[in-house]
This record gives structure tokens, sequence and C-alpha cells, in this order.
């Protein structure tokens, strides 16, 4: 996907330090950090589109799934939205990866047979905390 790109929109969390090594294409840095969102969502949204309607051939590069707190769902539904074709390459969540690295499994028979991922960006209500603490298992915050 790299090698046939004319744009890269990455964020923060991709492997942006090898991409000019990787890809001639244009490369636009549009991660948001908390508290400074110098391009807002929408408007990551709209150079996507934008470039692909002008028929440039386009990556959006995350880190980890974009699907798990990844806002992938939004932006795939933006570009459905005005007509454009989509192909997803996921990645692998944190959720998973990290505890991996670190040797923590996040299910092991006999102790944990699920895992429950939840944001930590915002608070859990008092019903989310008790039915998080009834399910059992592992519970990973990100």
């Amino acid at each position: 996907a790299l090698r046939d790109a004319d744009v890269v929109f990455y964020d923060r969390l991709a492997p942006y330090q090898e991409l000019a090594g990787l890809t001639s294409a244009e490369l636009v840095d549009v991660g948001k950090q908390p508290g400074l969102h110098k391009v807002t969502q929408r408007d990551i949204e709209k150079l996507m589109v934008d470039a692909a309607l002008l028929g440039q051939n386009v990556v959006r590069l995350k880190g980890g799934d974009p699907y798990v707190f990844g806002r992938g769902g939004e932006e795939v539904a933006a570009c459905v939205a005005a007509g454009v074709p989509v192909r997803v390459i996921s990645g692998v969540t944190s959720a998973i990866s990290v505890p991996a690295a670190a040797g923590i499994p996040v299910t092991h028979r006999e102790v944990s047979h699920m895992f429950t991922v939840v944001s930590g960006h915002a608070p859990l209500t008092e019903k989310e905390h008790t039915h998080l603490a009834g399910l059992g298992g592992t519970i990973v915050v990100l």
C-alpha cells in the first residue's frame, strides 16, 4: 500500500520515522496529541476524501488496529459516503501486543478466560464499573 501511495496521512502512533525510505508519496502528519489537535477528525476525513476524489491513491497510516479506538470506522464511513472505495489493512491492537511484549497474557487457562478493552479517556459510570467487576477476566485500559 505504501509503495503505491500518492499521499500518506499518518499519525503519531504510526511507525512514521521510516516512512520517507518506504514510499515516495507525499507525507502528511495529521497526528493528534492529548489536548492538541492540529488537524480535527473531520478535517482528516475531508483531506482523505478530497485527495481520493482527485484521483490520488491515499493511505491512512495509523498505529495498531484502526478499529480499536482508532476512529477507523469514522474514516471509512466518510470515504464510503463520498463514493471512495476503501481497503483496510488492519494492524495489531496494543491492547494485546503490549502485554504480550511484556510477557503478560491477557488470557490464561485457569486464570482468565476473557478480556475486556476499555477506553481510558472518559470516566466510567458507576453502572459500568459494577458491570466490569462482575465480568471477571482481564481488563485492558487504553
